[in-house]
């Protein structure tokens, strides 16, 4: 193999984990302690058309998934424990289509009994993750396993539509900063 090929071939592979870290890892590039990202767009999602609170949370995770869904869960619940949470609700959305569709809702109310647990089939899976740009892949070695990103999407209520306004990326979650956050937003909102 002549040394351009091989100049060319290092060259990709270089190209190739940076855009995979750049894409895969923000929390690293981000300029703050919680990773947040200010995304807005609007966001029109079946789950939330009956929702009434002005923000809402959303986070993406399976039943059964005990390394991030698990922590991830304790720490929004430590969150709704520091804010005036009577107009804030959170989703937690299942990633896992074998899951039973009730135990999604039940899993979610364990952590704190306002989370509400979030079925969808495939199709509709498919749907919320290529609108918010949610990473989720089967394991390949276990068919109960998501690989998924473990974000915290923060949404707010403006003229009846949803605006997604950050993303929360670093894992473990900052709770301080978060809270914070919401109880700006809600000082802005009254």
């Amino acid at each position: 193999m002549s040394i351009r090929k091989k100049i060319l071939g290092l060259l990709l592979i270089v190209c190739t984990f940076s855009i995979l870290f750049i894409i895969f890892i923000p929390s690293f590039y981000s300029n703050n302690t919680a990773g947040k990202f200010e995304k807005e767009i609007d966001i029109n999602l079946q789950f939330l058309e009956k929702e009434e609170n002005p923000i809402v949370l959303i986070f993406f995770g399976y039943v059964g998934c005990t390394e991030v869904c698990t922590p991830a869960l304790h720490q929004l619940d430590e969150i709704f424990k520091k804010i005036d949470s009577k107009n804030v609700s959170l989703y937690f959305i299942n990633l896992l289509t074998s899951a039973d569709p009730q135990s999604v809702d039940d899993f979610a109310k364990s952590f704190n009994p306002v989370f509400k647990g979030v079925y969808l089939n495939q199709k509709e899976i498919d749907t919320v993750i290529t609108k918010l740009n949610v990473m989720s892949v089967p394991s390949l070695l276990d068919k109960n396993v998501i690989d998924h990103s473990a974000f915290l999407h923060l949404f707010i209520k403006e003229n009846d539509v949803y605006k997604q306004k950050y993303i929360y990326t670093t894992s473990p979650f900052d709770i301080d900063y978060i809270s914070k956050d919401i109880t700006r937003i809600q000082g802005e909102l009254k």
